[in-house]
């Protein structure tokens, strides 16, 4: 399954917050397949959790993007893996 969509914002170095060109409200959050980002955490932050996060918003935010989906399934928050 593949489909388009824009980069609406960067959770952390490996999960994205997409939406639908056609439909904005529609949102997804999509992890990345095959990457491990350093976490961000309330406790404190993996070494360069920060750093990960910003360069991925640099490339990504405000871009349209065409997604392949690798393998789905389902979590508490919904999220989708992909390439």
């Amino acid at each position: 399954m593949a489909f388009i969509a824009n980069v609406k914002s960067v959770l952390s170095g490996d999960t994205l917050v997409l939406v639908s060109p056609n439909n904005p409200s529609a949102e997804r959050t999509l992890s990345l397949a095959y990457v491990s980002a350093p976490r961000l955490s309330k406790d404190g932050d993996e070494p360069f959790a920060f750093q990960s996060r910003e360069f991925l918003r640099s490339l990504a935010v405000g871009k349209q993007v065409k997604v392949s989906v690798s393998c789905k399934y389902r979590t508490t928050h919904a999220r989708c893996n992909a390439i």
